[in-house]
C-alpha cells in the first residue's frame, strides 16, 4: 500500500523512500540501479544519500502510475496484507522427515 503524506518532508532517506512506495529497501535499490527509480541526491558533508521533495513527488507518481524514471512500464506485486499462509501439516513426531523417527545406537534387533 503506498503511504500518502499530506506535505512531504524537507528530505527524506532512503529506506523511508522505499517504505513510502511500499517496497523493501533492498527490493527499492534494485529498482533505483535498473532506471525504474531516480537515484538519490548525496550530502557534501556526509555523503548520505536521500530524497528531495521533487524526487519524493517522482518516486510516488512512478509508484501510482507504473511508469519509470527511464520510461518504460514496471508491473508492481500486489500487496497482500493479512492474509493467511496455509502451511502443508507437520507429520506427528514435528520433524518432517519421511522416515519418522531415525533409529539409535543401539540398532534394534530383527
Amino acid at each position: 500500500m503506498i503511504q500518502k503524506a499530506t506535505s512531504p518532508k524537507v528530505w527524506m532517506t532512503v529506506s523511508e523512500m522505499a517504505a513510502a512506495v511500499g517496497l523493501c529497501r533492498d527490493r527499492f535499490y534494485d529498482m533505483v540501479r535498473a532506471g525504474t527509480f531516480p537515484s538519490p541526491v548525496y550530502g557534501l558533508r556526509n555523503h548520505r544519500p536521500f530524497y528531495t521533495p521533487e524526487l519524493q513527488a517522482i518516486c510516488v507518481v512512478i509508484r501510482a502510475q507504473g511508469i519509470g524514471f527511464d520510461r518504460k512500464v514496471v508491473f508492481f506485486n500486489k500487496v497482500r496484507r493479512n492474509e493467511q499462509v496455509e502451511m502443508s501439516p507437520r507429520p506427528p513426531n514435528g520433524r518432517g522427515d519421511r522416515w519418522g523417527t531415525i533409529p539409535t545406537w543401539p540398532w534394534p534387533s530383527s
